[in-house]
């Protein structure tokens, strides 16, 4: 595991010129390697930095990267970002019992399920009226 945190810390400290904070690695249960990484920079910079060290890093192991700065995006910015270092970091794995659907539900202002359920139908009798 202390090979991955060195190629990381060597790798995030070139891309972003000097401006790696702290870094740590573990090893996850359910993930796998990990390497979390904080860089002394905006958002926008430290997303760019991570999203270039995904190419080098070919899904050997994990790598969250935390900024120090300001968030210089939008929500919608930042959603994008995310999804593209999703997409090259590769499959994720989720913790036994995450729901997905009950989590942006949640987000969305949403209730539990016998709440959904009684809305639908409501919205679906006023729908047939």
């Amino acid at each position: 595991m202390s090979d991955f945190k060195g190629f990381v810390e060597d790798l995030l400290q070139s891309l972003s010129g000097g401006h790696l904070s702290a870094i740590t690695s573990r090893f996850d249960e359910t993930w796998g390697p990990v390497v979390e990484a904080t860089l002394n920079l905006d958002a926008r910079e430290a997303l760019d930095v991570w999203l270039k060290a995904e190419d080098s890093i070919n899904k050997k192991f994990h790598l969250v990267v935390k900024w120090m700065g300001k968030n210089d995006l939008t929500e919608d910015e930042l959603i994008q970002y995310l999804v593209e270092v999703a997409e090259k970091a590769g499959p994720m794995k989720a913790k036994p019992g995450f729901d997905a659907a009950k989590l942006v539900d949640e987000i969305r202002g949403g209730g539990d399920d016998d709440e959904r359920r009684r809305r639908d139908r409501e919205e679906e009798g006023s729908r047939r009226s």
